[in-house]
């Protein structure tokens, strides 16, 4: 590819002097002589072979043509110009991605309201945002992520605690564990399935080995198990926030159930390498601290 044979500067002095309606007001604005802005113009366009400017009065006003090729240049100068802010941001120490891991317990609510502020304050460090982590602690480990957000508890002694969720148990209203006209037994639930999500399933089955004996579907995410158990196929443990307004709406219902039916979780967040964590790292940390913080504080369960 050859190179081109017109500069951004070239294209910068154009547009002041379109802005300014003068060489000599460009000048004032630029630093330049009168005849240096001249000399450049007119060489560039016998370069490219177009009148640009025209006099109408005492104004430089830009040629039809020159309209069309300044309107695409100014377009590539504010490209130049962003591209030498990133260069500033990341020469600064500024890191080009952050990557960050959260699982479905963190409300999105809050996400979203950390992801606007870091867009606002850290506008040139890319995100990618993974929002499942039923492996968070080994994905991090292999360095996947940079900041882990999981009610995972083996962060409890490697990670802090942002906030405290709790699960609820549903199921349709018309389930058959809905109408057993009496409370309902652990020998019951071995007749009926539970829906569980790769991301939440070890909250629960590892402390309670009753649910080892219950039949179990399990689904990618917290979206297909919410819709089979709105459609009957199962009862499950899901957030609270997330369910409650199907519960308002009599969609689904909370079940009773032996070892009760509201089980709190801790939400922890961690740096996976926080000696080698940017100032882009621990910004977007902060803001998730102040999310949960906002929202209710960061209690840690006991246990």
């Amino acid at each position: 590819m050859s190179s081109p044979r017109t500069s951004l500067e070239e294209w910068a002095v154009l547009s002041a002097v379109a802005e300014e309606g003068s060489f000599a007001r460009a000048g004032v604005k630029l630093s330049r002589s009168q005849s240096s802005i001249s000399y450049m113009l007119t060489k560039l366009q016998e370069r490219l072979g177009v009148e640009l400017l025209q006099i109408e009065g005492r104004r430089s006003v830009l040629t039809a043509e020159g309209r069309v090729l300044l309107g695409m240049a100014r377009e590539i100068l504010i490209d130049a110009h962003r591209l030498e802010a990133v260069a500033r941001h990341l020469s600064a120490g500024w890191e080009a991605e952050v990557r960050l891991l959260v699982d479905g317990v963190f409300p999105t609510n809050l996400l979203l309201q950390a992801l606007s502020r870091f867009r606002a304050e850290v506008p040139h460090t890319q995100l990618r945002i993974e929002e499942r982590a039923s492996d968070s602690v080994d994905r991090a480990l292999s360095g996947e992520a940079d900041i882990v957000v999981s009610a995972d508890e083996s962060h409890r002694n490697i990670g802090e605690p942002l906030m405290q969720r709790h699960f609820v148990a549903v199921s349709h209203p018309a389930h058959a564990l809905q109408t057993l006209g009496r409370p309902i037994q652990d020998r019951d639930l071995s007749d009926h399935t539970q829906i569980v999500t790769t991301d939440t399933d070890s909250l629960f089955l590892k402390q309670d080995e009753r649910a080892n004996r219950t039949p179990q579907w399990t689904v990618q995410n917290i979206h297909t198990s919410i819709a089979a158990v709105v459609q009957g196929l199962g009862f499950a443990w899901m957030p609270q926030h997330v369910v409650q307004p199907l519960v308002d709406q009599g969609k689904l219902r909370l079940l009773q159930l032996p070892q009760g039916n509201r089980r709190p979780v801790q939400v922890y967040m961690r740096f996976t390498n926080p000696e080698l964590a940017g100032p882009a790292t621990r910004t977007l940390g902060t803001m998730l601290r102040d999310a949960a913080a906002a929202a209710g504080g960061a209690r840690r369960t006991k246990g």
